[in-house]
């Protein structure tokens, strides 16, 4: 990706598909089309294995595309069967590197090198915490550590982590505890998957979702014991947010 963005600076002619919202139709009408300014075109197609209906037609059009000028690149989380008619084509006529997540200890060094390219520092600590909140995904890390150097241009600390990136885990989990309250086990499982597939770290999905039912039981009991209450002195008084 850096490379192709230094060589083909215009960036008009890189394009993302996400085959969970994106059809083989709209992948072949962006192929069919003429990359500007001479430039080679970057066609990254992700979950691209798990839509039955593209492997089969971009199989009965493989020729043309093996042919092509045009870099397409297949991004897959989890393993793909090398049996699999695509993955046989993709290996026949291209290349296939496989990425194996990085352990803790390497996360963390990887971490620190990021914070040392944006010229700042991260306690360990606060290292520790952002990774039981992100867990592997160093797509999730990069961006959480990008904000973190926007906010504060010293040293990073543990607050600093807890203030900016325990919102949109909370929100996410949030999500989960909703489908389990509601009996919802299916979509309960699948969001708990989700947590797990993007390396959120177990013991901190269990403890979060204790601290949030534990919540609700507060502000139900409070209100069986007082009928009318703002939301605002509600949450002061159990230390919530609103």
């Amino acid at each position: 990706m850096k490379y192709y963005k230094k060589v083909h600076k215009s960036g008009l002619n890189l394009r993302f598909f996400d085959f969970k919202e994106y059809t083989f139709e709209d992948f072949k009408d962006e192929f069919r089309i003429q990359p500007m300014f001479g430039e080679r075109k970057l066609m990254i197609l992700k979950n691209a294995f798990s839509n039955k209906d593209f492997k089969k037609r971009f199989l009965d059009l493989k020729e043309d595309f093996a042919k092509s000028n045009n870099i397409i690149l297949f991004y897959e989380k989890g393993k793909v069967l090398e049996k699999d008619p695509l993955f046989v084509f993709l290996r026949k006529n291209g290349k296939c590197q496989q990425f194996e997540p990085l352990e803790r200890g390497r996360l963390k060094d990887w971490i620190e090198r990021e914070f040392k390219r944006y010229g700042i520092e991260i306690d360990s600590e606060a290292k520790s915490l952002l990774l039981d909140y992100i867990g592997n995904d160093l797509w999730r890390l990069s961006n959480e550590i990008k904000k973190l150097f926007l906010y504060k241009k010293g040293r990073i600390e543990k607050r600093d982590v807890e203030k900016l990136v325990r919102a949109k885990i909370e929100t996410d989990i949030f999500r989960t505890i909703d489908a389990l309250a509601k009996k919802q086990k299916k979509k309960a499982f699948s969001f708990i998957h989700e947590h797990l597939r993007r390396g959120d770290s177990p013991l901190y999905i269990l403890a979060m979702i204790n601290f949030q039912f534990r919540n609700i039981l507060m502000i139900k009991e409070r209100l069986q014991s007082q009928n009318s209450i703002p939301i605002r002195e509600l949450s002061k008084e159990l230390n919530l947010h609103p």
